[in-house]
């Protein structure tokens, strides 16, 4: 009797996703990390997100989402946090976000080429892997560029600012007390500069003064 045997090319996606979503994201085959549900909008927006930028990553993810649906779980939550610093970073630093999601593609892509070496595929992988690590590092060093240039901005600001203190004399000391006192007595008035003026006994205001009707003659 002959067994049949199961299809070898599902075998060996399952096998990839494995080792491509644990060198990507520290997830393994134990339940602890793949127990919280994945909420249906995450899902879909960490799918599309894949699909976008790792168009080869979103077809391993949704081949693990069947075969093995803990670490799909786990998988998803994991590029859901990566999906959310770079959603950030386009807010705060649309400069830079290029380079990061760059950074990220060229790291998965480096990932999913050594998980395809390690099960003993050819195909000029070490030549696609040396040119992803070559592209790697140009973008880290533009990164880094990036950040030296910002870190020199925020020290010539820092240096203004320390040398117009030091230069600063007594006078300005004086001129900011002044100010100080000033408004702490106009503070400390009761009613402010809007309070009405006491009216005199006996004094007739002009509105009051119209109403005097003048006697009759006789």
């Amino acid at each position: 009797m002959v067994l049949p045997q199961r299809n070898p090319c599902r075998r060996l996606v399952r096998v990839v996703c494995l080792a491509l979503l644990a060198s990507l994201f520290g997830t393994s085959s134990g339940v602890a990390q793949g127990e919280s549900d994945v909420d249906g909008e995450v899902r879909k927006d960490v799918l599309a997100f894949a699909d976008k930028h790792h168009p080869e990553l979103g077809k391993l993810l949704r081949t693990l989402e069947d075969s093995q649906p803990k670490e799909f779980r786990s998988a998803i939550n994991d590029l859901n946090k990566t999906r959310d610093r770079l959603v950030r970073s386009k807010e705060r630093t649309p400069d830079r976000y290029p380079l990061e999601l760059k950074e990220w593609q060229l790291e998965s892509r480096i990932r999913l080429l050594a998980a395809r070496m390690a099960m003993g595929s050819d195909d000029g992988l070490e030549d696609q892997i040396r040119k992803a690590l070559k592209e790697r590092r140009e973008i880290r060093v533009k990164l880094l560029k990036h950040e030296e240039a910002r870190l020199r901005d925020r020290l010539e600001r820092i240096d203004r600012q320390l040398e117009a203190l030091e230069k600063s004399s007594d006078g300005s000391i004086d001129t900011e007390l002044a100010t100080l006192r000033k408004s702490a007595l106009g503070g400390g008035k009761s009613g402010g500069g809007n309070a009405k003026k006491p009216v005199k006994p006996g004094a007739q205001t002009t509105s009051d003064a119209k109403k005097v009707v003048a006697p009759k003659k006789e």
